[in-house]
């Protein structure tokens, strides 16, 4: 996987030239050392990482067989609340191995934000700026009531 993901990052780098900033969204990495080895692969061509927007997992329903809820499909993503400490654990991650390498690359923290509580664990864990989807469509001013957070760099 890593070794197609290096050919297309290159690709997209190429396609739209040095001047622009490439942004990539990642997975969850069990580990810091595959981030750490995630990272080292990349350091040329990624200015920034987002991470992360879903966990894979095995949906299953609500019975005593726990029966897959998607047949034909062993994993599905899931995505909101559940995964937000993971969210902010690979947020840390990727902090941690900027700081240890030496980059200067930057983190955008998604995943689980509903609140100005979890936007600060964000970027106490080293984000850069967050990403939010179904907030500010179901908190209305969430923007505006929640601006002040965000860092000034």
């Amino acid at each position: 996987m890593l070794n197609f993901l290096g050919v297309s990052v290159r690709v997209v780098r190429k396609r739209i030239g040095e001047g622009r900033r490439l942004l990539i969204k990642i997975g969850y990495f069990d580990t810091e050392s595959e981030t750490k080895q995630f990272v080292k692969k990349r350091l040329e061509d990624i200015d920034a990482y987002s991470a992360i927007n879903t966990i894979s997992v095995q949906p299953v329903n609500d019975d005593p067989q726990c029966t897959p809820a998607l047949p034909g499909r062993e994993t599905g993503g899931m995505c909101g609340r559940a995964i937000h400490p993971f969210a902010v654990e690979a947020v840390e991650r990727l902090a941690s191995v900027r700081a240890q390498l030496h980059l200067a690359y930057k983190i955008v923290g998604i995943g689980g934000i509903l609140c100005a509580e979890d936007a600060q664990q964000m970027f106490n864990a080293g984000a850069d700026a967050i990403e939010c989807a179904q907030v500010p469509w179901s908190i209305p001013g969430w923007r505006v009531k929640y601006r002040d957070l965000c860092p000034r760099r």
